[in-house]
């Protein structure tokens, strides 16, 4: 849902249910049903038009693209430093222990990538 509001730029508002259907390819009622959950737990509301809205959609899209940026910004560093060692003019500790470092802060970029973007 946060995907399709955001596609859309209209402050969270989402396609009409049916719009959200096809795309999702499933049926108009499950996509009701789904955002009455959504409701419940505060995450989308309903306006007055009768339009679904993610709730906050604009702070929690900032806080995504902030924990992407950093995350981009830990794989650059640990790339550079992998180029460092290769040319051999790095000051790091052993390179198992890097690899082992960069392949843990791997796992946890791709473990938080797919939580928030996937």
């Amino acid at each position: 849902m946060f995907l399709l509001a955001g596609r859309r730029g209209l402050g969270g508002v989402l396609p009409p249910v049916e719009v959200t259907a096809w795309s999702l390819r499933t049926m108009p009622d499950e996509i009701e049903e789904t955002l009455e959950t959504l409701e419940g737990l505060k995450i989308v509301n309903r306006l007055a038009d009768g339009n679904w809205n993610v709730t906050h959609c604009a702070a929690r899209q900032r806080r995504h693209r902030e924990l992407q940026h950093s995350l981009s910004h830990v794989l650059m560093e640990e790339e550079e430093e992998l180029e460092k060692k290769l040319r051999g003019d790095s000051d790091s500790d052993s390179e198992s222990d890097s690899h082992t470092e960069r392949k843990k802060r791997e796992s946890v970029y791709y473990f938080l990538n797919s939580l928030f973007f996937s």
